[in-house]
């Protein structure tokens, strides 16, 4: 019985998912942590976005996006969102729409982008309905693809709180395809605010993973006894 538990976990089939993830990212330490601020510092949390590359300039591309952000509201205040800068003389390089329709041109052709910030619920920690899409995309009929920087949102701890930590969850992840269509994404990787608590393994999980070994010899022994 314990061999056929054991199998049906490690067998278990994968759903196929939406390509497209979007994920917290912090360029300076290249992974999703951003370390805890003391009051009144800001942190600008980056929102990234990853899809098939040939999407690019097809109308499978990319055109518009809606996400949010979610924080423990006890420990850190979500304040904005702003769109990804657009490249300038720094060398900064531009968000995913922008950079898609300077590569290909259009900003030349009268193609730009706006953006939502969204609606900020302080009590609740929370930030929706940030939006950011291509103006006119159903003439241009083609959208973006690959990967890149999507926005930043703008938190800071809380006054008073000398330390602690906070998940960055990404809620509500949609994009838009040049028919106007809707997508749910198919990954949403948050982050964290501070030093994220060690993994939690589930015990009985643990337990049984460490006797599969064990139980895929007794079993190989007992078939082979059965053949003699």
């Amino acid at each position: 019985m314990l061999m056929l538990i054991a199998f049906a976990i490690f067998s278990m089939p994968v759903k196929a998912q939406d390509p497209v993830r979007f994920y917290v990212w912090n360029p300076a330490s290249s992974n999703p942590n951003y370390p805890f601020k003391a009051y009144p510092t800001t942190t600008l949390v980056e929102v990234w976005i990853e899809s098939p590359p040939e999407w690019a300039d097809t109308p499978m591309g990319i055109v518009g996006y809606t996400l949010g952000l979610s924080v423990d509201p006890a420990v850190v205040q979500v304040l904005t969102a702003a769109k990804y800068p657009d490249m300038d003389f720094s060398g900064m390089s531009d968000g995913f729409l922008s950079a898609y329709l300077e590569l290909y041109g259009y900003n030349y052709e009268g193609y730009d982008t706006a953006f939502l910030v969204g609606t900020v619920n302080a009590p609740a920690g929370t930030i929706s309905g940030t939006a950011e899409a291509i103006l006119g995309f159903t003439t241009l009929g083609k959208g973006a693809g690959g990967s890149g920087p999507l926005m930043r949102f703008t938190i800071r701890t809380k006054s008073g709180v000398s330390t602690g930590y906070s998940p960055l969850t990404i809620t509500n992840c949609i994009y838009t395809t040049p028919d106007g269509v809707n997508h749910d994404a198919g990954t949403a990787e948050g982050g964290h605010y501070g030093t994220p608590p060690a993994p939690e393994f589930p015990l009985g999980l643990g337990i049984l993973m460490a006797m599969a070994p064990a139980i895929t010899l007794a079993y190989l022994w007992r078939s082979r006894r059965r053949r003699r």
